[in-house]
């Protein structure tokens, strides 16, 4: 478990926990541990404990349910597979319409089958309408959603006071921190999506529960009040002023980035950073390099900016930075180790076709800004060996070949430093450090 919380985090927590109970997701506070019993009727529960994060470019404040730490997300398994939207799947969405459109009025698709889906632009088309973008933002989404009421004997959540002792709440709402929420919630999400997208026709996404709708100039009004009536008609809270509010425009921050759709007649989307992302990420840096303590609200809000920029980086350049940051979070964090020598980084890949394996490798040299390439084939009698101890697909031993090869012809250069390699199957990076 946790220990003490730093004072502006733990403020911060109450205030957040105290509104949660104000508003019915949970009840508590309780005390000790017998008053949990006396409320659930059983001594059988799971303590999870709660802590706080500081998320996003304006430091907002997150709580979360670590029902890792209980084991209660141990015990949850699913037999489903979340399927999720992202900014991969929008884009992909945003080109295919920008493709569709290109035509001399007329749509021509092409299926999965082989065959075509054909049809005619809308005479009103022709004028280049603008496509416009927004999005729906529900409210502690997690929290609309209730647990079944046998279930809260293990939804029991907790955090240790200015003195040390313990705080207690039963969560009424599905807790933002277990993998059943996180099952459960899509679910009900992507049912919404497909009321919008099947009986409205809307062209949108969903990720958890964060909506983007797109739509050209002149429906986007009435798809804006569809949307938003269908919510309130199922009864969810969301956003309806302020800055989570967002109108139709050609310019939106979705999932973290920001999609300009100014140029989509001309086959240009524009993805970019969300305004302030780097600056923050700069800032947040500073006090590490300089060797300096900092809090794990701010080291785990870090760390989460760090793993989403890089998932946009060639080569799992960020790996390296995510792992630390996130095995710094389990102790005291005080800042980078000094003296690390600055890594060299290698790109290898194989390829397996008509019985040949050939190899390739980039290395690169950060501080002298050189660059060196490898590649080459596969011997034969290595091949043979392969195929008669792993069957007919050797893919996986082609591209561990490219990065044994490599580092084996490197090693009078690296002597000295201590390599760490990462094999995978379809992008294989390496980070020397």
């Amino acid at each position: 478990m946790r220990g003490t919380l730093d004072p502006s985090d733990l403020k911060d927590l109450l205030d957040e926990t105290t509104s949660e109970v104000q508003a019915g997701f949970m009840t508590g506070p309780y005390h000790s541990e017998s008053e949990v019993t006396a409320q659930l009727g059983t001594n059988l529960w799971s303590l999870s404990p709660r802590f706080l994060l500081r998320q996003g470019e304006d430091s907002k404040v997150r709580i979360i349910d670590d029902l890792k730490a209980s084991a209660v997300n141990q015990a949850f398994a699913s037999s489903s597979y979340l399927d999720l939207q992202d900014t991969d799947f929008t884009v992909g969405l945003l080109r295919f319409i920008s493709r569709s459109v290109q035509g001399e009025g007329s749509v021509d698709i092409p299926m999965q089958d082989g065959t075509s889906l054909r049809g005619r632009l809308c005479p009103e088309m022709k004028h280049r309408p603008p496509l416009l973008d927004k999005t729906l933002d529900l409210s502690k989404a997690y929290r609309q959603v209730a647990i079944h009421p046998d279930s809260r004997k293990h939804a029991v959540l907790g955090f240790p006071g200015k003195e040390g002792s313990w705080q207690y709440y039963l969560a009424c709402s599905l807790p933002f921190g277990a993998s059943a929420s996180v099952f459960g919630f899509n679910k009900i999400a992507l049912a919404v999506l497909r009321i919008l997208v099947v009986k409205f026709m809307a062209l949108a996404t969903d990720f958890y529960d964060d909506y983007t709708l797109f739509e050209f100039q002149p429906a986007a009004s009435l798809l804006d009040k569809i949307a938003m009536r269908l919510l309130s008609i199922l009864g969810w809270s969301f956003a309806k002023e302020g800055k989570k509010f967002v109108p139709f425009g050609s310019t939106v921050v979705s999932l973290g980035v920001t999609l300009d759709l100014t140029s989509v007649w001309d086959g240009q989307i524009r993805v970019s950073n969300k305004p302030g992302r780097l600056a923050k990420l700069a800032e947040m840096l500073k006090p590490i390099i300089a060797g300096e303590p900092v809090t794990r609200s701010q080291l785990a809000s870090l760390h989460g900016l760090i793993n989403f920029a890089g998932g946009y980086v060639l080569g799992f350049e960020l790996k390296p930075t995510a792992r630390m940051l996130s095995r710094a979070l389990s102790g005291v964090f005080l800042g980078n180790t000094p003296g690390l020598p600055c890594r060299r980084s290698a790109y290898s890949d194989g390829a397996f076709e008509k019985g040949v394996g050939t190899w390739g490798a980039l290395m690169l040299d950060p501080v002298t800004s050189q660059r060196w390439i490898f590649g080459g084939q596969v011997p034969d009698c290595l091949m043979k060996r392969w195929h008669a101890t792993a069957g007919e697909q050797v893919i996986c031993e082609v591209e561990a070949y490219a990065l044994a090869i490599t580092l084996f012809g490197l090693r009078g250069f690296l002597t000295g430093r201590c390599p760490g390699c990462c094999v995978e199957r379809h992008a294989q990076g390496s980070e020397l450090t």
